[in-house]
């Protein structure tokens, strides 16, 4: 019930988180006006300004490299060294027409990219008649060198003839001396190399054609004649060679000179490469500290808006805290108190919102707890008492009736077995023996009825000492012979060499296996085998079990059968009397040693009952035990 003069929790909540809400908004709505504003520049920057870059400083390198490539091919020890370096570079021309491409897809300034373009063709028109100046200077500088080998045989054959005269006493020593001249001209003449070596070899070798010539004109004979014209041969054959070799020499002249203005070229693309980066990279140093004044005036507000948020969220959080959680809180001190037992515990909620209701709903709460604790006391104590009456009944009834029963069992004893003579006719003794029988099972029961009666009361006795189970199955088998032979049921024992004592109640186990085994005869047909076992586990632990090829059990029967009082309404191979305290009072005394009772059994597959002894009731050795009882005997 709600008044409206009264704010209720949800409102408060619902304002509060309205107002978060807000300031949450707001500073959403303020970084992204700063981002959306500030968005085209930052998007020029990365889509333009930073690929042009990276092109530009990928084109410069391709610069630098085929500038670096050049030298190689005017320095090259051979034309197929000088072809692959070319190639090469080509390769590297190419790369950058494409380098040029795609930078002209992002630069808006097309003045830098036809001062490229140019530069480029520039480079490209220089490098191609280098090109052509070191192809012509090889093929010239093959054709020297196959020359000169020639020219080389043809002095050294002449210099040994030239030799041989020399020595012949009837060629004058003059011209045997001109001779050894004009091949010492001839070979330093093919040695020669620069433009000044080259002319003086020419002036020596018109010299040496002039005194040749003299020497033939003031001496005429036929040996002047001929070797003046040979001398001549040869320095004309000389002359060619050395203008050879000054085409060779002039052709690597120009050479150097071309790789010297293609580096001039390529430092003019660099220059206007560095331009070109350079502006970028104002424009995007311009960018980035727009961007940077926007995300600090942007970062400011919203610092200042989150101030206000943690500001107003504290606010709300006491003020909630103060109308919500201390009430929230003290209702929950008070459902604690009422969790723990407490009952005489004061509520007051005295508000009209929800709070105030869930405060009336707990105190109608403990008051109705109060009074189904009264009715649930007042039943507990009349359900005790009738327990205790009905223990007691039971005790008191049990004593009364073994009382009789005991003289009833001592005369019809004394009977059936003629201790004050022969009982004539003989069916009064067998009266006597179905009395005996009759109360004897009679005092079974009465003692079950007496055992559960005390372990209800929690009066029951265990006396424990160290047990030699053998001798717990030997008494039980005792007491079960009889029945079993009438039944012709087989009964095994099997027992380990070095069996342990059980730390146990002698009277108490005897009671187990001789309850175990009766249930076992009972629900087992005849000429069937009944097993008793008992060895140490896998876990060190004591167990024994009755082992029957009975009818069997189903879970639910299972559970009856656990319960006091409770029998299974189920054909048997022979008719049974009993109160239902078999079970019971055998997993009593399981509970009382520590142990655990389970049962194993499926209809028609027979049952197994398994008893468990913690590993600390075990004692030292005891001897093993082993009998049969043969119910068909």
């Amino acid at each position: 019930m709600k008044n409206q003069n009264t704010i209720s929790v949800r409102f408060r909540l619902v304002l509060g988180l309205s107002i978060l809400a807000a300031l949450t908004v707001c500073a959403t709505v303020i970084a992204a006006i700063t981002f959306l504003s500030h968005r085209d520049k930052l998007d020029l920057v990365v889509n333009t300004e930073v690929p042009t870059l990276l092109l530009a400083a990928e084109l410069a390198h391709a610069g630098e490299a085929i500038a670096s490539g050049v030298a190689p091919v005017a320095t090259a020890q051979s034309y197929p060294e000088a072809e692959n370096v070319t190639g090469e570079i080509l390769d590297k021309f190419a790369r950058m027409d494409r380098l040029i491409i795609d930078l002209s897809r992002l630069e808006t300034d097309n003045a830098h990219i036809e001062i490229f373009q140019n530069e480029r063709s520039n480079i490209q028109e220089n490098f191609l008649q280098l090109q052509a100046n070191v192809t012509t200077y090889w093929h010239v500088r093959s054709r020297n060198k196959d020359r000169r080998v020639q020219f080389l045989e043809l002095l050294d054959r002449w210099a040994s003839k030239a030799l041989n005269q020399a020595q012949d006493s009837l060629q004058p020593r003059s011209l045997s001396r001109i001779e050894q001249a004009a091949a010492l001209r001839l070979s330093q003449a093919i040695v020669a190399r620069s433009e000044t070596e080259i002319s003086k070899a020419r002036l020596q070798l018109n010299d040496l054609e002039i005194a040749v010539k003299k020497l033939a004109d003031s001496t005429p004979s036929r040996q002047l004649l001929d070797s003046s014209s040979r001398i001549r041969a040869f320095a004309k054959t000389a002359l060619i060679f050395l203008s050879d070799r000054a085409e060779e020499t002039t052709l690597a002249k120009k050479t150097f000179a071309l790789v010297s203005y293609h580096q001039h070229l390529s430092d003019r693309l660099t220059v206007a490469l560095s331009r070109l980066l350079e502006a970028h990279k104002k424009a995007i140093v311009t960018a980035t500290n727009q961007a940077e004044k926007a995300l600090t005036i942007s970062s400011t507000l919203l610092i200042i808006l989150s101030v206000l948020s943690v500001v107003l969220a504290v606010t709300i959080a006491l003020i909630l805290d103060k109308s919500i959680s201390g009430r929230l809180r003290r209702l929950q001190d008070n459902m604690t108190l009422i969790a723990s037992g407490e009952r005489s515990v004061e509520i007051h909620e005295d508000g009209k919102d929800e709070i105030g209701e869930m405060g009336r709903s707990l105190s109608k709460f403990v008051t109705t707890l109060n009074h189904q604790e009264r009715s649930l006391r007042r039943a507990k104590n009349e359900a005790v008492m009738a327990n205790r009456a009905k223990s007691l009944f039971l005790a008191n009834v049990s004593h009364e009736l073994r009382t009789p029963l005991n003289a009833i069992l001592g005369f019809s004893e004394i009977i059936r077995t003629g201790a004050l003579g022969k009982v004539q006719p003989t069916r009064y003794g067998d009266y006597a023996n179905d009395i005996h029988e009759s109360g004897q099972h009679l005092l079974d029961l009465i003692n079950d009825v007496l055992d559960m009666a005390k372990m209800e009361a929690g009066k029951t006795e265990v006396r424990e000492t160290a047990v030699n189970f053998s001798l717990v199955i030997q008494e039980s088998l005792r007491i079960v012979s009889q029945l079993a032979r009438e039944t012709h049921i087989r009964i095994e024992t099997e027992i380990p060499h070095n069996l342990p004592a059980l730390w146990a109640d002698n009277r108490m186990l005897v009671q187990m296996c001789t309850n175990l085994t009766e249930n076992a005869i009972d629900y087992s047909p005849p000429g069937s085998q009944i097993t008793i076992s008992a060895r140490i586990n896998g876990l060190g632990q004591f167990a024994f079990s009755v082992t029957d090829q009975g009818m069997g059990m189903s879970p639910s029967e299972i559970t009856r059968a656990l319960k006091p009082l409770e029998r299974e309404d189920i054909d048997t191979p022979r008719e049974t009397d009993g109160t239902g305290l078999g079970l019971p009072l055998i997993a009593q005394y399981v509970f009382l040693h520590e142990g655990e009772l389970t049962i194993d059994s499926h209809p028609g597959e027979g049952t197994t009952v398994n008893v468990i002894f913690p590993a600390t009731r075990i004692r030292p050795t005891a001897e093993r035990k082993f009998t049969v009882i043969d119910g068909t005997a």
